[in-house]
């Protein structure tokens, strides 16, 4: 019996170390799953949670832009032509920009096909860089 079992000795040795290996790789394997699991986890909750926050503020801009497309021509009736146009062009960009959809000629009288200023560049209280500038600042803040 005691020959029988020294023989086996070996041969259970080798099995069991097989096995050891075995549990080894699979225990590495589960471990790689798990980290990536949390890792694509977390990266989901980020998106997610940008998506909610941005959906969310835009929701609330959307009632900003609608309240300021409202002013358009009640201003271009208030103003002259040169800057009615501006206000309507630039009225008509922040309608395409932020709501997804045009409704050109906000402004009654004047065409949005025609430049009234024909080239001239005036100084108004409605400059472009005044208003870049703005939107510039409006953009900064919005990323803080």
């Amino acid at each position: 019996m005691e020959k029988l079992i020294k023989n086996r000795r070996p041969k259970l040795g080798s099995s069991c170390t097989a096995h050891k290996e075995e549990s080894l790789h699979i225990s590495q394997a589960f471990r790689n799953f798990i980290e990536q699991l949390v890792s694509l986890h977390s990266w989901l909750s980020e998106v997610i949670g940008g998506f909610l926050r941005t959906h969310i503020d835009m929701r609330m801009r959307r009632k900003e832009i609608e309240s300021l497309l409202r002013s358009v021509t009640s201003l271009c009736a208030m103003v002259d032509e040169a800057q009615a146009y501006k206000v309507q062009m630039k009225g008509d960009v922040l309608q395409v920009a932020g709501l997804g959809y045009g409704r050109p000629g906000l402004c009654k009288g004047v065409s949005p096909l025609e430049d009234p200023t024909d080239g001239e560049t005036q100084n108004s209280d409605f400059s472009d860089s005044e208003f870049e500038e703005d939107q510039h600042q409006e953009e900064s803040e919005a990323e803080q």
